[in-house]
């Protein structure tokens, strides 16, 4: 019989994240607890994260963006995100580590809002796929589309506007209906989708080769663009402008 090893890379990263100290880190991330008033009120102190530079500069490039300037031991602060969550997305960062359904499905929207501030494409696609697949509800459809047109989360977008469409009248009398009814552009995409937009798409496993991607389906879109080593994070113009650009020139350098 063939044997061979097993792949311990991701398991080998996390443990350099893992023993990152003072003394093998070069760059430091101080993390405040919580809301300032609480932390200030139960007397808790910030966080210190240790990472590598050279690692983050591939795998998370905005995180060393903000230490641009700092001296090898001077904290970088970073407000407005949770010690638990910024350590989830390092954690994913260098070891690929994904969290658990469970903490997926509880706390989907506050690591899809971390990890677009923070770049960490990978995560954030992670977790807003979680959510479409299994999140959407009667009660926070409308909330959803909103969350995911705000963060540019296409394929949230794309699954809770079917959702509504599907369920219109139940979503209405929800309280997020309310915000949705303020913005004309959703009003005038959900139109359109429920005249009959869902239906002219393609199908989410269509291969054609055709370039009408205005109609294809987000997870086809990101699967053209991830074979062709292209971002595949954005809202649906986004993904269907870097499409169109991308077959335009290799057609042009065909010519």
């Amino acid at each position: 019989p063939v044997w061979a090893p097993t792949n311990t890379i991701g398991a080998d990263m996390l443990q350099l994240l893992d023993r990152a100290d003072t003394d093998n880190a070069d760059v430091l991330f101080e993390i405040e607890q919580g809301v300032k008033s609480k932390k200030q009120e139960e007397g808790q102190s910030p966080q210190i994260f240790y990472a590598h530079r050279i690692i983050l500069s591939v795998r998370c490039p905005a995180l060393v963006e903000l230490a641009e300037g700092c001296d090898v031991g001077t904290p970088v602060l970073i407000n407005n995100v949770e010690p638990d969550i910024f350590r989830m997305l390092l954690r994913f960062v260098y070891g690929g580590e994904v969290p658990d359904k469970v903490i997926l499905k509880d706390q989907a929207k506050t690591i899809i809002r971390a990890a677009d501030r923070f770049g960490c494409t990978g995560l954030k696609l992670t977790a807003e796929a979680e959510m479409a697949s299994s999140g959407i509800t009667t009660e926070n459809a409308a909330e959803l589309i909103l969350f995911a047109d705000g963060t540019n989360c296409a394929m949230l977008k794309e699954a809770a506007m079917d959702y509504f469409v599907k369920n219109s009248e139940t979503v209405m009398t929800s309280e997020g209906f309310e915000h949705v009814w303020e913005s004309r552009s959703i009003l005038a995409e959900l139109m359109i989708l429920g005249i009959g937009g869902s239906q002219k798409r393609s199908a989410p496993t269509d291969t054609d080769s055709g370039r009408d991607f205005k109609r294809t389906r987000v997870a086809t879109l990101r699967q053209k663009l991830d074979e062709k080593g292209l971002d595949v994070d954005g809202s649906r113009e986004m993904l269907v402008a870097r499409l169109e650009s991308a077959e335009q020139a290799e057609a042009d350098s065909e010519d």
